[in-house]
């Protein structure tokens, strides 16, 4: 059903009452092009950094509570960073 459908990532706005009312892709497809994207609030670099921080410290103290050997906590700390890596962008870039 998501095949052919246009503008697919504004799924994500939808309710859950919407999902569970369609049935076919022509109402998924109409249900896309009505949906109300919630209006971005533009946020400083300084910011981000705290939030990106916050997250990171939850994770650790996450991980920590497991109780894992050295080698996967070592393992799982990394992690978010060699995900970073490979993030994949929207547009192609020369290189």
């Amino acid at each position: 059903m998501f095949g052919k459908i246009h503008g697919l990532e504004n799924i994500a706005y939808l309710s859950d009452e919407q999902l569970d009312n369609i049935h076919d892709p022509v109402s998924l497809q109409l249900a896309i092009n009505n949906v109300v994207r919630p209006k971005h609030v533009a946020s400083s670099y300084e910011e981000f950094l705290n939030k990106n921080n916050l997250a990171l410290q939850k994770y650790k103290e996450g991980i920590e509570k497991l109780g894992l050997y050295p080698s996967d906590k070592t393992k799982l700390l990394a992690l978010p960073f060699y995900l970073a890596k490979r993030k994949q962008y929207p547009e192609p870039k020369k290189g």
